[in-house]
Formats: structure tokens, sequence, C-alpha cells
């Protein structure tokens, strides 16, 4: 088994942390995209295509300051509803900026998925793919965020079934 299957399967597991430990998920989900990205670089090297690696990383860029900021802000609404509101009419621009950044970072990431599954012959990457923009697109309602968590789900299953 390659390890970039190991790595990318562990790196996904963790980043699904982030959804269930509110408190420090996001440190989870930090190390998790980081374990994806080496498992994503391993890849690209392994197929010669270094186009798979440079968009996962410039969307690894964009993603991190989002899984940072939205962690602390997921872990502030886990105390209080009211400090979660006054915190989003205050960094409502900063929210904005956030999600362009999810936007931006989820289409470098589609880009790298759709390149794997081509390499790998494994279309649970394309439809994670696909699954990650839209979610990044609706990510400022309840079901983006499931959406969002089913994608780290078919990631995961993703680097399990690979080839």
């Amino acid at each position: 088994m390659p390890s970039w299957k190991i790595l990318g399967t562990i790196g996904s597991i963790l980043m699904l942390f982030w959804f269930i430990f509110p408190h420090f998920g996001g440190a989870f989900a930090v190390s998790g995209l980081i374990l994806v990205l080496i498992a994503v670089r391993d890849i690209s090297r392994e197929k010669g295509k270094n186009s798979i690696f440079r968009d996962f990383l410039v969307a690894s860029i964009f993603l991190l300051p989002f899984i940072v900021l939205s962690s602390a802000f997921m872990a502030a609404a886990y105390y209080s509803i009211e400090l979660i509101s006054q915190l989003f009419w205050t960094f409502l621009p900063y929210l904005a900026v956030l999600w362009i950044l999810s936007i931006l970072g989820s289409v470098f990431l589609r880009r790298s998925f759709k390149a794997i599954a081509e390499a790998t012959g494994n279309n649970v990457f394309r439809i994670t793919a696909n699954l990650y923009l839209i979610s990044a697109l609706l990510l400022l309602t309840a079901i983006g965020f499931l959406i969002l968590f089913l994608a780290i789900f078919l990631q995961t299953f993703a680097f399990i079934s690979a080839k």
C-alpha cells in the first residue's frame, strides 16, 4: 500500500474531527490538511504531474486562514450563542473575506482532485472535488457545512479506495 494512501486517509480522518471537537478541532483539521498535502505531493511525484501538488498547495494557502478563524468562531459558538451573534456583526467583513478565500481554495482543490481522479482512475476524487466547491459556495448556510462534512468524508473514502 502506498504511503500516500495512509497519509491521505489519516489526514482526512483528522479533518473530520474539526466537526466533532469544537474546542480544538481546528488543530486536528490543520494537522489533517498537512498530512493530505504530503499525500498529494507523493501522488504528484508518483504520477509525474506537478500541477496536482501546486494546485493543492495554493488551495491549502487559501483554506488555512479559513480553517483557523472558523474554528475560533465555532469554539465561541459552543460557549455562547449571544457571543457568536456579537462576533458575527463585528466580524462580518472578515467573514466575507474568509468566504471568498474558501471559494478560491475550493477552486484550486477541485482542480487538484480532478487531476488526481484522472491520474488514479478513482472518480470519488472528482465527486469530492465538486462537493468541496458546492460547500464553499453554500458555506454561509448550515447546508454548506453539512456538504463540507460529506466532502471530507468522501475524501477519506477516496484515499482508502484509490488504486
